[in-house]
């Protein structure tokens, strides 16, 4: 009886964790408690009772229900979701991304060397406009490159995440919310 008075009031506390078991207890604690005749008996029965119906009805739920439909096919037991498959498609994702950011810091490197000569020529120059305009030049011409490099980092990026969405689809697995967060905090690089 104190283990249905204790879930039923972590139900309260914390209904994120497991409604589903919950209001499964919660029924179950019911029809229990009408046989019973004390009077703890009773009230953990309306206090189930009460929640279950808060339960049933409330947004919560329906946001439980909409993860579970989100993440269908990737219970333990159901033997659709080839996690072999997603094993791949992620260290595919991984290797695509680290391609992509050595070939950005690598055009970025490049850009600063060009950079370095092109100032250097430029700080060798005895007459003063000509200088300013080789060190306008060389600024500017760094610019457009790293501008150029981090839109294409960017794109990559876009395109291996697309890619990966794409993959874990034919490995019949909806994309959990975790490995979405990570495709936000890529977007960083």
């Amino acid at each position: 009886m104190k283990k249905y008075i204790a879930l039923g009031l972590s139900a309260a506390l914390s209904m994120a964790v497991a409604l589903p078991a919950i209001a499964q207890d919660s029924s179950s604690s019911s029809s229990s408690s009408v046989s019973s005749s004390s009077s703890t008996s009773n009230s953990s029965s309306v206090m189930s009772s009460s929640s279950s119906k808060k339960m049933d009805g409330s947004p919560m739920m329906g946001r439980m229900r909409a993860k579970e439909k989100a993440n269908k096919g990737m219970g333990p037991g159901n033997p659709t979701v080839d996690i072999a498959c997603m094993k791949t498609t992620v260290v595919k994702r991984e290797a695509a991304l680290a391609a992509a950011v050595d070939a950005h810091y690598a055009s970025m490197k490049t850009a600063m060397s060009t950079r370095a000569t092109a100032l250097a020529a430029a700080w060798g120059m005895t007459d003063a406009s000509a200088r300013e305009a080789a060190l306008k030049a060389a600024h500017t011409a760094f610019r457009t490159s790293a501008k150029t490099a981090t839109k294409t980092l960017r794109d990559a990026r876009k395109a291996v995440w697309k890619t990966f969405k794409a993959d874990a689809k034919t490995c019949k697995v909806s994309v959990p919310r975790v490995e979405s967060d990570a495709e936000k905090s890529d977007a960083a690089l």
